[in-house]
């Protein structure tokens, strides 16, 4: 009888093992489908929070999503405002890799982010800062949260640089701009390095060089081949008194600044 006793208890034992070990995978399975559910909404919380605190601007990003096997988020419509209906940012979509570190860090690690049709509006107020200084510069002593990209794309992008130092505020446009910019880091002041072309009024205008916000440098080697002069009548109306009608600009420029 002891050992029927025995023989009988150890089936009964198996089987509750099992079903607490069957629970217990059930709910890891639910605690994991929920926590992958609600981590797009945590993303676009975190990094829309980041970007407004960063630019002093309303964020917006139409749609998150995750591939996590690729270690990949989508960001779908982001802008950041400007004036009026006119972003100073906008993407229509964003594909970062991401070092999945940030997610519980203070700061945000990209391995690469591609942008694909953005447009950026950079301008030099009257006083001489940028913009977007506080955006895409330094940490400081401010506390605000590391940025690091170690490779950034720009396809079929387009930049409107807006002067507006002069009395008359002069702008510059660059379509179609494809653009790699490479080691970014907001908390280092080191410059990164980038390159890139893009049409500039029917010619075309290449550049190769370093880039640092905080403090702000300029180091760049352009090439321009066939930009009508007319692109550049309002600098030339400013600085020389000169204003052409006609005529192209075929150039190697070696651009500082900073």
């Amino acid at each position: 009888m002891p050992h029927s006793h025995r023989s009988t208890a150890r089936p009964v034992h198996k089987r509750r093992l099992g079903w607490g070990l069957s629970v217990l995978a059930g709910v890891v399975v639910l605690l994991l489908v929920a926590w992958w559910w609600a981590l797009p909404a945590y993303i676009d919380h975190r990094l829309s929070q980041m970007l407004t605190e960063r630019s002093g601007r309303q964020v917006t990003i139409d749609d998150v999503t995750l591939t996590p096997w690729r270690h990949q988020v989508t960001l779908d419509g982001l802008r950041i405002a400007g004036q009026a209906d006119t972003p100073v940012f906008a993407s229509r979509r964003v594909v970062a890799t991401l070092d999945w570190h940030s997610l519980f860090d203070a700061g945000w690690r990209f391995e690469r982010v591609d942008l694909t049709a953005p447009r950026l509006q950079l301008i030099w107020r009257a006083g001489g800062e940028w913009n977007l200084a506080r955006l895409f510069g330094g940490g400081g002593g401010g506390g605000s949260a590391p940025l690091r990209i170690d490779r950034l794309t720009v396809s079929d992008g387009r930049l409107d640089w807006i002067n507006r130092r002069p009395d008359a505020p002069l702008t510059l446009s660059l379509k179609n701009l494809d653009l790699e910019a490479r080691h970014y880091d907001n908390s280092d002041d080191r410059p990164f390095a980038l390159q890139g072309q893009a049409d500039w009024r029917g010619g075309t205008l290449k550049g190769t060089g370093e880039m640092g916000f905080s403090p702000w440098t300029l180091d760049i080697d352009l090439d321009a081949d066939q930009v009508p002069l007319t692109a550049l009548s309002g600098y030339l109306a400013h600085v020389v008194r000169a204003e052409p009608s006609s005529g192209a600009l075929d150039a190697r420029i070696r651009l500082r600044s900073g």
